[in-house]
């Protein structure tokens, strides 16, 4: 949707959409509408379809063209070619955002359904985005009643975190080497523990 907004300039199609971004009380830029399309939030989501309307995109025939994800066969070559699978989610909102009880319910669903289609030993789970707002309730609950058994994050190293979860370094919006990612990983983590202690 940013994308195509962007190719538009000034057309009432893109007044339309600052227009629709006010009416659903998102915030919207004077000077770029975009900023409020990437501002929705996951309770607003529904505002995403109206959008794709106005400006002509068909979701079906994006996710045929681009295919942002994993078939079923491809998936089935990684768990025969030795990788592990885990949970994502389903529909990876951003879980500082959810409740308690759909944080679980996106948790629990996501690995039945994975487990069922691909016979999974493991149940593992990582974060869509980050971890940052999650209880300690939501892992002690999901490790008790066995639905998972290891959590990864992308929060880099802490001090303290939940048991059982993994974080790593995230790296999929950066351009650097991953050195200088480590560097700062390991600055950010000594910084946090200096302020907790």
């Amino acid at each position: 949707l940013f994308s195509r907004l962007d190719t538009l300039g000034a057309t009432p199609a893109r007044n339309r959409v600052a227009e629709i971004l006010r009416t659903h009380d998102c915030a919207v830029s004077s000077t770029h509408p975009g900023a409020g399309i990437l501002a929705v939030t996951f309770a607003q989501r529904a505002v995403l379809d109206e959008l794709a309307s106005v400006l002509g995109l068909d979701w079906t025939d994006y996710l045929r063209t681009e295919r942002p994800f994993m078939d079923t066969a491809e998936v089935s070559r990684l768990l025969k070619d030795g990788f592990a699978v885990g949970a994502h989610s389903l529909d990876h909102a951003l879980y500082c955002d959810l409740s308690l009880a759909e944080q679980l319910r996106q948790t629990r669903e996501d690995m039945r359904q994975l487990t069922a289609r691909f016979n999974l030993s493991r149940r593992v789970f990582a974060f869509p985005f980050h971890a940052r707002g999650v209880t300690t309730e939501f892992y002690e609950t999901l490790l008790q009643d066995g639905s998972i058994e290891l959590f990864f994050g992308s929060g880099g190293w802490f001090h303290e975190r939940p048991r059982r979860l993994v974080n790593r370094v995230l790296r999929e919006l950066e351009n650097t080497a991953i050195l200088p990612l480590l560097r700062q990983s390991f600055a950010l983590d000594a910084a946090r523990k200096l302020f907790r202690g």
